[in-house]
């Protein structure tokens, strides 16, 4: 009878266990499920923040170019706003007939900054040609 109730308690014993260890595994695979959804949803952010600042940055060109085109002895270097949110279009500098404006803008902690070089026609209306426009890291 004490074999019995022995090997009973041992039986016992495994099932704890393997309660225990079915029960870790589960709670690691589920931290792991929720720190993935953390990590995916902050980039998911900061890429939307992204998206937002390059409109912007882009928005900000095309203000600075069409001022141009209204006024060819405009310098830029000012804020400009556009709906909630504000970006800046730094001094142009004019080499002959071909312009530099240089934009950013920043959404968050992301800065996003576009070169553009174009020429100004003579004529009316004067026209705009555009010969780089790039998303630069730094003027």
């Amino acid at each position: 009878m004490i074999f019995y109730f022995y090997k009973n308690k041992q039986k016992g014993y495994i099932a704890l266990v393997s309660v225990i260890l079915v029960s870790v595994i589960g709670i690691a695979i589920s931290v792991s499920l929720v720190l993935l959804s953390l990590a995916h949803s902050q980039n998911s952010f900061v890429s939307e923040q992204a998206t937002q600042a390059n409109v912007l940055a882009e928005s900000c060109v095309e203000v600075a170019l069409l001022n141009l085109q209204q006024d060819q002895n405009y310098s830029g270097n000012e804020t400009v706003t556009v709906g909630a949110d504000n970006c800046q279009v730094e001094p142009i500098t004019v080499n002959g007939s071909v312009y530099t404006v240089n934009t950013q803008a920043q959404v968050g902690s992301v800065v996003k900054k576009i070169f553009v070089q174009a020429e100004l026609t003579s004529g009316t209306p004067v026209s705009i040609l555009i010969d780089s426009w790039k998303s630069v890291a730094d003027f």
